[in-house]
């Protein structure tokens, strides 16, 4: 956890590896329920070939957002992967190369901009979001949200910040 001007976030880091933090939790998905957050990139993994988003040998991304709708059985449960990538285009979205369950979906793309310190602001509605990807309404409620930076596939190094992770409800009028 890192201080800049009253603002306290968290830096992920990795070197040849993976560097992930998890909170459970246990939330229905529901129309008005939205998972906030703050995210900048500061150093994107080296990739060979930038085009490829479910790649296994390619798998590495500088910032990821797991919502994780968790069921009885860990590898049955539904993933959604909120991705920031070098290169990609903002709404690309696949299958990762590790399972059909988990789906990845890019929602910045490119170098943190200059203003407001490079963050961005997020703000999804993930019961719309798991529809939009999976088909269908989820059955399980949330289990986990996680955030994570890697570089292990690709022998690289990664870093990313985050700040402000809240499900939120919107009251509507």
């Amino acid at each position: 956890v890192l201080d800049e001007g009253g603002h306290h976030f968290l830096r992920s880091e990795s070197e040849n590896s993976a560097s992930g933090l998890f909170r459970k939790t246990r939330r229905e998905a529901s129309p008005d329920l939205f998972l906030s957050w703050k995210w900048r990139v500061r150093k994107f993994p080296e990739k060979k070939d930038p085009a490829a988003i479910s790649s296994r040998s390619e798998d590495d991304f500088a910032a990821r957002m797991y919502v994780i709708f968790l069921a009885a059985n860990i590898f049955r449960s539904d993933v959604l992967e909120y991705i920031w990538d070098e290169r990609l285009p903002v709404g690309t979205h696949a299958d990762s190369p590790y399972s059909e369950r988990i789906k990845l979906v890019v929602l910045q793309s490119g170098p943190t901009a200059a203003g407001d310190a490079g963050w961005r602001q997020e703000l999804r509605n993930v019961q719309e979001d798991y529809a939009a990807f999976f088909g269908k309404q989820p059955t399980n409620p949330i289990g986990i949200l996680a955030i994570m930076s890697d570089s292990d596939s690709t022998r690289s190094s990664a870093s990313a910040d985050f700040s402000d992770i809240a499900l939120k409800i919107r009251i509507s009028k």
